[in-house]
């Protein structure tokens, strides 16, 4: 990094953004904010940041490119939960966007991306690792809980934790939840908790095992798995028990915080590496 950069983090919901600016300011970096304001509602309070934050609209990535080459930004970090039920919603898309999703042959997350990545770099910007400034909320291999795994959780955690690589490799997301080696719940558009919500509901609240993970060669610069209280507190919800993540390549959101609740939930945390295969 050079003292010409000026970074831009386009801020979606969760705690993530906020602590990637917090941690770029202390490192002497010249940033501006661009909150999302698809997802006003579950944002966090960055008015620390003065008249360095600025609402955008993803929808209207026309007008959202004239403010970035306007504020002169080098480089972006994109990070935090953008839902793409936002394209469904009233969100009215400007010319730009209704050009670039016709554009896509598909409207997966790689094609998102890369769509908007393409848009970033005509205007000479380079986008960065989501966890540039995040290193901290990576955890390593190893149990996060005073509860530890018993016989049946670990095989189902093998079990699930290989079922979620593969669906990542489909481009389809990044969560199943199991019980006893079957998958009951398939994560999607709706998203995580939503996810977990339905694979605790048919495990009927006896203990069912939330596994997440990154796709296979994922571009580090988007789509980071992530984990925070609400995930918690949909496994608490559903009666899910168990939480597997991606040991090093996940993030967690506040990971002493997370930690803390996880044990008065009585829940059970691991980090673990992704098998080759499911038993």
């Amino acid at each position: 990094m050079n003292k010409s950069m000026r970074l831009g983090i386009v801020a979606g919901a969760g705690s993530l953004p906020l602590h990637s600016a917090r941690e770029a300011r202390a490192q002497g970096i010249d940033l501006f904010v661009y909150t999302v304001a698809e997802e006003i509602a579950k944002l966090e309070d960055y008015t620390e940041f003065g008249d360095r934050v600025k609402s955008v609209v993803l929808l209207r990535f026309g007008e959202f490119l004239k403010t970035l080459k306007k504020d002169n930004i080098t480089h972006l970090i994109l990070i935090g939960k953008v839902s793409k039920e936002h394209i469904f919603s009233d969100f009215r898309p400007d010319l730009k966007a209704v050009s670039m999703l016709a554009s896509m042959k598909a409207r997966n997350d790689d094609s998102f991306f890369y769509t908007m990545l393409r848009e970033f770099e005509k205007l000479g910007m380079e986008v960065l690792p989501q966890g540039t400034y995040l290193k901290e909320n990576l955890v390593g291999e190893g149990i996060y809980s005073r509860k530890k795994p018993g016989k049946e959780d670990k095989e189902d955690i093998q079990f699930g934790m290989y079922y979620a690589s593969q669906i990542g490799r489909l481009d389809i997301g990044q969560t199943v939840v199991v019980r006893r080696k079957s998958v009951l719940a398939v994560e999607a558009i709706e998203g995580t908790d939503a996810c977990i919500r339905r694979g605790g509901a048919l495990a009927k609240g006896k203990g069912a095992v939330v596994c997440k993970c990154e796709k296979p060669m994922q571009d580090t610069r988007f789509d980071i798995p992530t984990v925070g209280l609400n995930t918690l507190d949909a496994m608490k919800e559903s009666g899910a028990h168990v939480l597997a993540i991606e040991a090093e390549k996940t993030f967690v959101s506040d990971p002493q915080t997370f930690f803390a609740y996880a044990n008065r939930l009585g829940m059970i945390v691991v980090a673990v590496k992704v098998p080759t295969e499911p038993v």
